[in-house]
């Protein structure tokens, strides 16, 4: 009598397993590339990037080119928007501009394109509060001088993973 009512529950788990193990096998991975615009000409609000700014944006697109970016946010500023340029170019992607200011609205859209890569090029006040937002647990600020970090975020159904990387000239 016994082991007849520990079958259905042997039963029960086994089914559940096997549950987890399809949703976290084929649960898309997105994969979120952040980096800070490139080096600007002066501290000004409208500036334009530096020639050091405009080799860095051709380094990114040649190192993220062939990531099979599928989205690319930036911000209002021109800046992020020349930074993601050469990327966006090659690609054939026109950028869409959030609102720097608008991290809900952005970290919403991330998560509406599941299963995609997306290029973040944003601001060094504002990509450690994307990648909080996004769950990455204790993010460091980024410097006032720091151009070449680049984040790599992977949102997965049971967790986050962030790897930091750096490209082109180290700043």
């Amino acid at each position: 009598m016994k082991r007849t009512i520990y079958y259905p529950i042997l039963l029960l788990l086994f089914l559940l397993l096997i549950g987890m193990g399809y949703l976290s096998w084929f649960t898309p991975v997105t994969t979120v590339l952040l980096v800070r615009h490139a080096e600007r000409l002066n501290s000004s609000d409208t500036t334009s990037l530096s020639e050091a700014g405009v080799e860095r944006a051709h380094t990114l697109a040649h190192v993220v080119g062939s990531s099979n970016i599928d989205h690319i946010f930036v911000t209002q500023y021109g800046r992020t928007k020349q930074t993601a340029a050469p990327i966006a170019a090659a690609l054939g992607i026109a950028p869409i501009v959030m609102q720097s200011g608008d991290i809900e609205g952005l970290v919403d859209s991330i998560h509406a394109h599941q299963g995609g890569v997306i290029l973040v090029v944003g601001h060094s006040d504002t990509l450690p509060v994307i990648m909080s937002e996004l769950g990455v647990p204790s993010v460091s600020p980024i410097g006032g001088n720091t151009f070449d970090n680049l984040f790599v975020v992977s949102l997965r159904r049971f967790g986050v993973r962030m790897t930091h990387l750096k490209f082109g000239n180290p700043t």
